[in-house]
């Protein structure tokens, strides 16, 4: 008789957004602000690139954030594309927070600063969720279509 094994564990919440959950009455929600990404990943389900549009600031703070409050959620990933490459990110982060929203941030990692992660930190209640494809540089570089980048360093 095959032993099943359980792969998740009262109590712990797993890094992936789909994985991850809310006690009813609360919501999550996943926020896509970009079509637009600095990578070409081969497996993008979102089929991101340097071109699309993205969601405006006003609009996410003046109806997005409200009505997200409204429905009960308690809890946002932001996404794309790439998060980062929205130019208001920090901004769209500190409205989220401000409402006690808890943020994820799911990202290729490649385009985070220094400064942004410290003003993240200080943010308190937000975390990145960062895609690796690969224990070696080579071999996530081929998979998120930047190996020559990652080799010249």
């Amino acid at each position: 008789m095959e032993k099943k094994v359980k792969i998740t564990t009262d109590g712990l919440a797993s890094s992936c957004y789909f994985r991850t959950s809310v006690k009813p009455p609360h919501k999550k929600a996943l926020l896509k602000i970009t079509d637009k990404c600095n990578l070409h990943c081969a497996h993008c389900f979102v089929s991101s690139g340097k071109e699309g549009d993205s969601m405006q600031f006003e609009a996410i703070r003046d109806t997005i954030i409200p009505r997200l409050v409204a429905m009960n959620v308690i809890s946002v990933t932001l996404t794309g594309g790439e998060p980062f490459v929205h130019p208001d990110i920090m901004k769209i982060t500190h409205e989220l927070r401000d409402k006690d929203l808890t943020v994820s941030l799911c990202t290729n990692g490649t385009l985070i600063s220094e400064e942004q992660i410290e003003e993240l930190a200080h943010f308190g209640g937000v975390s990145a969720n960062v895609s690796l494809d690969g224990f070696r540089r080579e071999s996530h570089g081929k998979f998120r279509g930047i190996l020559p980048l990652l080799i010249k360093r």
